[in-house]
């Protein structure tokens, strides 16, 4: 979610005779600040500055040498005092357009949705709503319109031009679809123009204008085709670190556990208890059905997800309750499993077990 309202910074991040923020930690783009009394994990803020600089490749844009965003974390406590929470009442975050630095506040300390904001921010400028909650949503929310009901697409794209609030944006699964396959089709530098000659508060008719003159075809032959287009699920994930290896062809096991001062380790995802993500890179080298099981921790409910990474192999995102398997089919490529953690003295440690079924 993006505002262009600065003055509420006035009452609401001057604290308003709360105690100020703090500072937390420090980065090459990122300046956190917190009321609440934590330290990030030690990979958080590296891994943060790694995505804005993919955002910035994808965009085809310079990254700054220079500290750019302060990251002003809430908890869901300050969240409920109303004076002192700068984005509408239901969100989880939202973006100010404020200067030196941009100024992000939010429940989720790895909100990568409001850091694509800030990058155009500072490359693109604000844009049009459906564009920049677009772009930020593909960037930021993978598989957000995956399983989509798109067969009233075209009326749907209609409704979120004509009129849009340019506070509270309705839809950001269609908006997500809409600017993923456009980028997808025709290419990162024609979006831009795009972007750049489509006013913010432009109208409806205005904005179709806009569309059929940069990328010459009609808006509404172009809603159909997007309409059935699927998107990348996660443009940004390489899963570059080595994939586990399998103990043979048919099981992989392994055990995570440690800190949240550990490398590797990022988050917290909560406070009380402390939760924090360890991630690891999964080789499939073929098609199948593979049962996904997540044993001891002391997390209920969601205890594991996984995802495809890259953009060559067929989209997938998956959630594993603590010891209950999961039984999905993957196609052959690399995943990305991130496994929850609760802090806890000494370490809890959780066993991953991925087993190949072969049904006769």
């Amino acid at each position: 979610m993006f505002r262009l309202l600065a003055t509420l910074l006035v009452c609401t991040l001057a604290a308003c005779g709360a105690d100020p923020p703090e500072l937390r930690g420090a980065s090459r783009y990122i300046e956190l600040t917190s009321r609440a009394d934590f330290a990030p994990c030690r990979s958080t803020l590296p891994e943060l500055d790694t995505f804005i600089d993919e955002v910035f490749i994808a965009l085809d844009e310079p990254a700054p040498s220079t500290r750019f965003v302060e990251l002003l974390w809430f908890s869901p406590e300050d969240r409920d005092r109303s004076e002192d929470w700068p984005c509408s009442v239901n969100a989880h975050g939202c973006t100010l357009n404020t200067e030196p630095l941009v100024k992000i506040a939010s429940l989720d300390i790895e909100h990568r949705h409001e850091l694509v904001h800030a990058v155009h921010l500072r490359t693109l400028g604000p844009g049009h709503p459906l564009l920049r909650e677009g772009l930020a949503s593909y960037y930021g929310n993978a598989y957000l319109d995956h399983g989509l009901d798109a067969s009233n697409f075209g009326e749907k794209i209609a409704q979120l031009l004509d009129p849009v609030d340019s506070i509270e944006f309705p839809d950001y699964a269609f908006g997500r679809r809409f600017v993923g396959a456009t980028i997808e089709r025709h290419g990162i530098a024609l979006f831009k123009d795009f972007w750049r000659d489509t006013p913010e508060n432009a109208s409806g008719d205005d904005f179709r204008a806009s569309y059929e003159s940069t990328y010459s075809e009609s808006l509404d032959a172009a809603l159909s085709l997007i309409a059935t287009h699927e998107t990348i699920g996660d443009p940004l994930t390489r899963c570059v670190t080595p994939p586990v290896p399998w103990i043979n062809a048919d099981l992989l096991e392994f055990t995570t556990g440690g800190r949240c001062e550990d490398d590797g380790s990022t988050g917290p995802v909560a406070l009380d208890p402390l939760v924090f993500h360890r991630r690891f890179t999964v080789e499939v080298v073929e098609d199948g059905f593979y049962e996904f099981l997540a044993l001891g921790g002391s997390l209920t409910g969601t205890a594991l997800v996984g995802s495809s990474c890259g953009t060559t192999q067929a989209p997938q995102f998956w959630n594993v309750q603590a010891d209950a398997p999961h039984l999905i089919e993957l196609s052959a490529g690399r995943y990305l499993i991130t496994v929850g953690l609760h802090a806890a003295a000494p370490p809890e440690s959780v066993q991953v077990r991925v087993t190949r079924i072969q049904f006769p």
